[in-house]
């Protein structure tokens, strides 16, 4: 309308120009940009960095197959693996050096090395549960990669393992109570209870966001929406144990220091994989979810 200033004039007369606005008004600030939450660490308070890392390439017709497997070894993942294994080598060697000084008689040399492999013990075996955790939600979000590995919090490491050896315990003594009442070998019932029910509730406690949900109806549920899935995991997850199991047994009566040093980076490869079949489990379990909320 003609004889009314302009937007920008009635914006500078509004707002004049000067390092003071004797007005008390400026100019409108461009509203900030909105970023959305970083995934959040259910087990444990990890590091929260947003997750760097490329999507996975096709784990929608095989997903218990494409990238697993190899995973260990892939150029993003074989340094965590290689420090893995090395503290875990180191732990358990000491460990058997321990035993070995209890039967030659040397009980307070033994005793002396007890605490410091069991504080070696316990960074390593918590430095390897943080690993897996890792590698369970960045496969669960749909990566194929891990970069933010998890370096320098090893208290927090300590908070991710305390969980894990909860339900895997517990999952071991359920498998001994069933098999007492099915008059079946102990360590066939602990090996079946670990097998069975240990991903049971790490998927439980992961889904709920919570450790102490051991059951959840979520997980539950994805018996029949994901059994495939779930049949995969069970029958290459026990192949992978069995085969690592009977190595291992095969050689630690014959030679034990070198059964460590052989079926230790063994360990952290199978822990690796493991960790890469969960995590594809659950990432089953989101895309059937999306199905269910398409139909």
């Amino acid at each position: 309308m003609a004889g009314l200033p302009d937007e920008s004039t009635a914006r500078k007369a509004i707002a004049p120009s000067g390092p003071a606005d004797e007005y008390g008004l400026s100019e409108p600030v461009e509203s900030a940009r909105l970023v959305p939450p970083a995934p959040s660490r259910h087990l444990t308070g990890l590091r929260a960095d947003p997750l760097e890392a490329a999507p996975c390439p096709g784990p929608t017709r095989f997903p218990f197959f494409v990238g697993v497997f190899d995973f260990p070894f892939q150029p993003r993942t074989v340094a965590a693996w290689l420090l893995m294994s090395l503290g875990m080598t180191v732990s358990l060697l000491g460990v058997v050096w321990c035993i070995w000084l209890v039967e030659i008689g040397l009980m307070v040399a033994a005793r002396c090395f007890a605490m410091p492999v069991f504080l070696v013990g316990l960074l390593s075996f918590s430095y390897a549960a943080a690993c897996c955790l890792e590698v369970i939600e960045v496969t669960a979000a749909g990566y194929d990669e891990v970069i933010d590995w998890p370096s320098g919090l090893w208290r927090d490491w300590l908070w991710t393992l305390v969980p894990a050896v909860y339900m895997l315990a517990l999952a071991m003594a359920v498998g001994s109570i069933a098999a007492r009442l099915l008059f079946l070998p102990a360590l066939v019932g602990i090996g079946l209870g670990a097998h069975l029910l240990f991903p049971v509730f790490l998927v439980s406690s992961i889904e709920s966001g919570s450790p102490t949900t051991l059951v959840s109806w979520t997980a539950l549920r994805g018996f029949v929406s994901v059994w495939w899935g779930w049949g995969f995991f069970y029958v290459e997850t026990g192949v992978l144990l069995a085969l690592w199991g009977v190595a291992t047994i095969a050689v630690f009566p014959l030679q034990p220091f070198v059964a460590v040093l052989v079926a230790t980076p063994m360990l952290g490869a199978v822990a690796l994989i493991y960790s890469r079949l969960v995590g594809r489990l659950l990432w089953c379990y989101a895309q059937a979810a999306e199905r269910e909320r398409d139909a």
